[in-house]
Parts: C-alpha cells; structure tokens; sequence
C-alpha cells in the first residue's frame, strides 16, 4: 500500500499537469488518469469526509501500479507483442502495445485486405520492427507475424519433440528442401527414412561411389510429397532449419520397441521390414524391436549371397528365436517358418536312388547339386568320375542339369552323399544292356524275317503244288470226258 507523508493531506494532494501526465502513464491508462486529478480536488474539497475519499483514491493508485499489465512495458526489437488498435487511416495503423509510446503500422507492413478489416479497439498481434520510428513512436509489422509465429512454433516443436508437416520441394546433391508453411528448411539424405530410399531405387543394384551421384535423381522422385520430420536446428537469425525424418521415426520406434519387448518371447512370430543387407545376414525391425537373421537362418538353401534373397524395406514374417532381458541382442528366423524339406526328403528317397538335380555351385573339392527346395547334397571329387579328376569344373558346371546316385542320407548331418561316377555306370550298364537287348531283339527280328521268308516259300510251293494238281486234276477230267463221248458216239 502507498502511505502519506505526514504533512498536510491538501499538499500531498496539488497536483500539476505533468505530474498528472506521470500518473496516466502509469496506470496506462490515459483517460482514467486524468480524470483522477479532478476526483482527488473533488475528495479534498468535500469537507468532512475528505480524509476517508482520499484513502480511497490512493487505494486506487495502489491497484493500479499492482497491476503489471497496466505499467509501461520496455517492448524489444525482433518480438511479438500484443495490443490494441487506436487509430486506421490508409497511411497504416497506430496500436497501443502498452509501452511509452504507441506504435504504428505502416501501409507496407499491413496488406490491404487487413487494413480494411481491421478496427478501432480491436487486439491484433504486431512484430516489433525497430524501438523508435522519426516519431519516436515504435515501429510495428503485421505481415512478419504470421512469419515469426511460425518460427516460434518451430522453436516450440524442437523444444518439445514435436513432428512437423513439410512439403519437399525441391532436392540437391546434399538432401532435400522442405517448405514448412512459408519456412524452408532442410533434411540432409543421411537422415531420410531409410525405408522411403530403398523404395525409390527399387531393385536395383547400386554400388557405394555411384550412390551418391545417383541418390539425387531418385530424390527428385519425391518433390511435392508431404512428410512429417522432427526438427533438430532452429537458427531464427541464420534464416535456418534442419529437420530429421529418420530421428522421428527412430523415437516412435522407441516406444513401440518398449511395448514388444514387455510382451516378446521366444517362439512368437512377428511382421517386420528389412532394414539392412549384410554378407553375414540381414537386419529386421519387427514390430520396434531391432534383430538379425543369421545367414544361416535365411532359407533351407544353402545361402552364398544375402542380397539375393531379400533387400532393404523387404516386407518379412520372422520369428524370435533369441532374446536377453534388455533387447541388446535379438536373433530371429525366417526358415524356421518354412516346411524342413529334410522331413519329407527322408521318407522319399533311398540309398541308390537315381535322382536328378541342378549344380549350384563348384568347389575345389566337389560339387553342390540341388534335389529340390532346401535339399542340397555333394558330390565329391572322388566320386565325380572313374577317371583321375584334378579339376571339379572340367567334369560338371554351374546350372547344369545331372543325374546322380544317392549314397547316404544324414538327417542329424543333414547331408546328403552323392556320386556322379556310378550314376554314369549305371547309365553305361544301362547303355550295354540297351544295346544287348537291342542286338538280341535284331537278331530275333531277322530270325524271325528269315522263318517268315521261308514259311512264304513254303507256302508258294504248296499253292503252286496245289494249282498244279487241280489243273492235273482238270486235264484229268476233260479227257475222261471226251473218252466217254468218243465211247458213247462209238456205241451208236
């Protein structure tokens, strides 16, 4: 509370013009404060009751420097502030920020449709352009507002982790531009989502020195697209902002990871995506939660190359085959998913079995033949031909179709024996009995040709034997025919 001195109340209370003016500024409030002059005369000449209207009247005082928004405020460069419009004329807009002086608008920094919008007595928020203007009144901005609002709520995002909405628009050898609702800003290619590159190039193989220059062209793809990124760097007087979508994805990431792996066990199959390719396996994020796939757990096959079962943002159903109490070291399968073909290979074939199969691959020491999905055997050098083999690739080749003897069958090995050379014996014992059959059959053929040939001549002779002994016959006949008639004529 203010206190009197204590001398006399009447002058305590004269008060000038300009400590009036002191007054109104104070209170920030101009009309009320000249008005409180005239009221303070008024209490002082009331007579009796002077002393209780003057109490009141400092009461008043007091209140209204408790107020803080009421006092004249030191309004800084390159802010937004609050106020109230006073005046509107077409060379601008005069508000009062509640500082010393009031501040003005200019034509140039309102746009017109706003200029005839706006009214006395209406809040409008102002950017602080400079401290004083030839005036001495503050000079104010209304069209840098919505700019600088938006660079607050960058700061904002940034402070509090948020995503924002951005619009690529354009790209360059370093990443892309984003549009930020009239801010630009930039996401370095390192910090893309991952996923969203390996989707632009496709299948295509690329190696590391052509990745770079090529990695342009396929961002290009990408202008006009909307995407959310966290901000990282927000440099207001710099005129920059760098933002990250990987980060973003990285902190949702987080929180799904947590909720897998309270509820993850061993066992449990999960739907993920391929986010690495490596010569020893693949990485996979399932559900949050980071793992590998040993080469050894991609397939049944027999595996040499990784990339040539699956790439980067390769939808993957996996499952938990590994997992310690922290997640530091998740291990998951894929073939684990799939049928053994060791089960069905067991009940189908047999020691000595003919089969045939396809080389996948040659080795100083044999080679590899696949008999069907995910069954594979050897054959081994010794067993490729009966002739001395120094060199694997000079009896079989990669792809080529064979036909070999199955040796042995391994289920706890899971190896498969197999002999290329007793396969070709077979076929050369096959060969010769073929071509003994054959002999035997051509030769039964001409015996058989020759009794044909000689059952026709037989044949012939008998029906020659027969015309001739029915023409005898005939011969016969007519002249015992003509004896009787020479007998009967004879007679008469």
């Amino acid at each position: 509370m203010l206190r009197r001195s204590p001398g006399s109340k009447k002058e305590n209370f004269k008060m000038k013009d300009k400590g009036e003016e002191k007054k109104a500024a104070i209170s920030g409030k101009k009309v009320a404060a000249k008005r409180q002059p005239t009221r303070a005369s008024a209490l002082l000449n009331s007579g009796a009751d002077a002393e209780a209207k003057s109490d009141e009247l400092y009461q008043q005082i007091d209140d209204a420097i408790s107020d803080a928004k009421a006092l004249p405020r030191h309004v800084a460069k390159r802010t937004l502030v609050k106020g109230t419009v006073i005046k509107v004329d077409p060379s601008g807009v005069v508000v009062d920020v509640h500082a010393k002086s009031e501040g003005v608008v200019p034509a140039r920094e309102v746009s017109r449709e706003e200029l005839m919008a706006i009214k006395p007595g209406q809040e409008v928020l102002v950017y602080v352009l400079a401290d004083e203007d030839e005036g001495g009144r503050l000079l104010l901005s209304i069209k840098r507002t919505e700019s600088l609002r938006r660079w607050i709520e960058l700061e904002s995002a940034k402070m509090e982790e948020q995503p924002v909405k951005c619009i690529i628009s354009e790209v360059n050898a370093g990443g892309v531009l984003v549009d930020i609702k009239g801010i630009s800003g930039f996401i370095p290619s390192s910090q893309l989502d991952p996923n969203r590159v390996y989707k632009l190039i496709g299948d295509k193989t690329i190696n590391k020195e052509s990745f770079a220059s090529e990695l342009p062209m396929h961002l290009g793809k990408l202008v006009g697209e909307e995407m959310e990124a966290k901000v990282v760097e927000v440099d207001r007087e710099q005129n920059r902002v760098i933002l990250s979508e990987k980060l973003l994805g990285t902190s949702l990431s987080v929180k799904k990871r947590e909720s897998t792996l309270s509820k993850a066990k061993v066992g449990d199959v999960l739907e993920g995506v391929v986010t690495d390719v490596r010569p020893y396996g693949i990485f996979v994020n399932a559900e949050g939660l980071d793992g590998l796939v040993h080469i050894s757990e991609i397939s049944w096959d027999k595996v040499d190359n990784t990339a040539d079962f699956f790439a980067a943002g390769d939808k993957v159903k996996v499952m938990l085959i590994g997992l310690d109490e922290e997640g530091r070291r998740v291990a998951y399968s894929i073939k684990r998913l799939q049928a053994d073909p060791w089960e069905a290979a067991v009940k189908k074939y047999k020691v000595g079995e003919m089969v045939e199969g396809t080389v996948t691959k040659v080795a100083p020491y044999g080679a590899f033949v696949k008999l069907g999905e995910g069954l594979n055997g050897l054959i081994h050098i010794s067993e490729l031909s009966d002739d001395l083999v120094l060199d694997p690739n000079e009896v079989v080749s990669k792809d080529q179709k064979i036909k070999v003897m199955i040796l042995s069958i391994s289920p706890e090995e899971r190896h498969l024996g197999l002999s290329l050379r007793r396969a070709e014996g077979e076929k050369k014992r096959d060969r010769n009995i073929e071509i003994r059959d054959t002999k035997k059959n051509e030769a039964k053929a001409k015996k058989t040709v020759k009794k044909a040939e000689i059952t026709a001549k037989i044949t012939k002779k008998k029906v020659s034997a027969k015309k001739a002994a029915t023409k005898k016959n005939k011969d016969s006949a007519g002249k015992t025919k003509s004896k009787m008639a020479k007998n009967e004529k004879h007679e008469e």
